[in-house]
């Protein structure tokens, strides 16, 4: 019988390599003072990613400091980068956000967060690339999720997403059902906390998004009613402040344009800006009367809205709406209650001749469905819920219509993929929306083309 020989899982060249970069990583991590707070407990989630700075959120067992290392050099040989000491406090559930600065465009850093004994992830190291300079033309995609199941299961989409390697993941309200609002009583911030660790890594779907999603690609999230706190809940919620600081201790954000107001901001990446909206703080009632004073934004989210959209240079503008958009959509808590506002916003968009406005909503707890401005005056991809498995019509019990259609009957599990698309010989720009299920399976696609 003939032997084989046995695998060997490092060449000698690249064992070498590996045992030089470990030391230049002991040495980097150790040379100053050793950050010496708790053990990681969660984290980390990589957020607020720009083309030159970025994010890592972690939570410790207990109070102290804690801090990154991060190299555009897997092996920490170079260009070797230790972030700030940023202090884990009880007043803050032992979160920490460490700021990354002086990143460059469209680079891919290796990282490790420096807490307890020493440096975690020496053996298996966290990545993330920064986004590309603002209008310069890249093929990209994103996924999108929405409306996460209060059961606890896993969320297989997350990994299939992982798949398509997406540049970033957004998450756009319902990231969990919980209603820390109302449940349990008496409600406490400490309600929104543990939602906020369940669905980070505490739960069989919180492991999954750990796994497939946290630590390698930029998250950007924002909230709906069940997670801002209950059911159709508005501005006049009496625990906003409580939901606030919650939101803003466990997720990274980019920097936002009113930070004594709520949470809406936006983000540029190469020819793409994504306009966030928070659709709960500064929403009036559903049952207040119409009107033109009516709003589901506030003057101040309106006008930075308008004015984005005005200034933006980007050729694709995605508004994200937690709440549906279409105009012939779901007739409650959505923006059938705020038609006039709605009129003013598309309005404004026509009368300056904004182009690649597309509307990216959650809620519907659907398996996804897609209008190509017919009845949502923009494109509009309404997200599919994420793990939603026993559900099979549409929230309220009415999804309205949908020119391409949307998808009921089935396990709506599953994500949105975002394809944009540049051809460089033509110079045409292109956008490919796509419902897909948990699997990654395709369902619903529409092709959008810019003029």
């Amino acid at each position: 019988m003939r032997a084989h020989p046995r695998p060997r899982l490092f060449s000698p060249l690249r064992l070498s390599a590996y045992l030089i970069g470990l030391g230049f990583l002991v040495v980097a991590a150790f040379s100053s003072p050793p950050f010496l707070g708790g053990e990681i407990t969660l984290g980390p989630v990589v957020g607020g990613v720009t083309d030159s700075q970025g994010i890592v959120f972690v939570r410790l067992s207990e109070p102290g400091p804690v801090g990154v290392l991060y190299s555009t050099d897997s092996y920490f040989r170079r260009d070797v980068h230790r972030s700030v000491e940023v202090q884990a406090e009880e007043g803050h559930d032992l979160t920490a956000q460490i700021p990354l600065t002086g990143l460059e465009p469209a680079t891919t850093y290796t990282y490790r967060v420096l807490a307890g004994l020493g440096p975690r992830g020496i053996l298996n190291p966290y990545r993330f690339t920064t986004a590309p300079p603002p209008n310069s033309l890249h093929d990209f995609d994103f996924a999108v999720f929405s409306d996460l199941s209060l059961v606890n299961v896993a969320a297989l989409a997350y990994a299939s997403a992982g798949a398509f390697s997406p540049a970033f993941v957004m998450q756009i309200g319902d990231f969990d059902h919980s209603n820390p609002g109302i449940i349990p009583p008496p409600v406490t911030i400490e309600n929104w906390r543990w939602m906020h660790r369940r669905v980070l890594g505490d739960s069989a779907s919180g492991q999954d998004f750990a796994k497939f999603v946290a630590s390698t690609t930029p998250f950007y999230h924002i909230w709906d009613d069940h997670d801002y706190g209950a059911n159709n809940a508005d501005r006049t919620a009496p625990w906003k402040d409580m939901a606030t600081q919650a939101f803003l201790e466990y997720f990274p954000l980019p920097a936002r344009p009113n930070p004594a107001g709520g949470l809406w901001y936006s983000f540029r990446y190469a020819q793409a800006e994504i306009f966030v909206l928070d659709l709960r703080s500064e929403r009036d009632p559903d049952d207040a009367p119409q009107g033109p004073e009516k709003s589901m934004l506030g003057d101040d989210q309106k006008a930075w809205l308008l004015d984005g959209l005005l200034a933006s240079t980007a050729r694709w503008k995605f508004i994200i709406s937690s709440s549906g958009w279409n105009l012939r959509g779901k007739p409650t808590d959505s923006w059938a209650l705020f038609s006039d506002e709605q009129s003013e916003i598309v309005q404004f968009v026509r009368d300056r001749g904004i182009s690649g406005v597309v509307v990216l909503s959650g809620d519907l707890h659907s398996g996804g469905g897609i209008d190509d401005g017919t009845n949502a005056y923009f494109p509009e991809l309404s997200v599919p819920a994420t793990n939603i498995h026993q559900q099979r019509d549409c929230t309220g019990g009415e999804c309205g219509t949908w020119s391409e259609g949307i998808l009921t009957g089935i396990d709506p599990s599953g994500f949105a993929l975002i394809r944009v698309r540049h051809d460089k010989t033509s110079g045409a720009d292109r956008l490919l929306l796509q419902t897909r299920g948990e699997d990654g399976s395709l369902r619903l696609e529409y092709l959008v083309e810019l003029p």
